[in-house]
Parts: structure tokens; C-alpha cells; sequence
């Protein structure tokens, strides 16, 4: 299940945060075609509702997590 709000927004499912649909993403009509029958995303809803990677900061950190896992690996 995907909640459209008018704007991004973390909720509460069965006591767990969640995040609901974030239309802004230049993916979201590739992987939601549905998408596309809800119109245009509202002008505010580029914001996120938590801070984002960049896809170079998620590299970095990628490479941090995995020497840090193989850290942690016998020898």
C-alpha cells in the first residue's frame, strides 16, 4: 500500500514508522506508473520529509559500511 499525502510524510503503521509515497522522485513514474492517474505532485512535495543522500554521499558511505563489515569478519 502506497498513502499519497500532499506532502511526504513519515506515519505510524502497527506501531513502526513508515514513510508514505514521495512523488517528487524522478523514479516514482517508473517504478508507480499508477502514478501518473494522481496528476502533478503538489509544489512542496520536493521537500522530504527526513534528509536525503546524494547519490556520491551514498557511495561514500556504502564503502564505509562495507570496510566496516569486513572489519568485523574473521580472519
Amino acid at each position: 500500500v502506497h498513502l499519497r499525502l500532499d506532502r511526504h510524510e513519515i506515519v505510524t503503521a502497527d506501531g513502526v514508522p513508515a514513510e508514505t509515497f514521495f512523488p517528487a522522485s524522478h523514479l516514482a513514474v517508473r517504478a508507480f506508473p499508477e502514478a501518473a492517474l494522481f496528476g502533478a505532485p503538489p509544489a512542496d512535495a520536493a521537500t522530504a520529509c527526513r534528509p536525503m543522500l546524494t547519490h556520491a554521499e551514498g557511495r561514500v558511505l556504502a564503502r564505509a559500511l562495507s570496510c566496516a563489515a569486513a572489519a568485523l569478519l574473521p580472519a
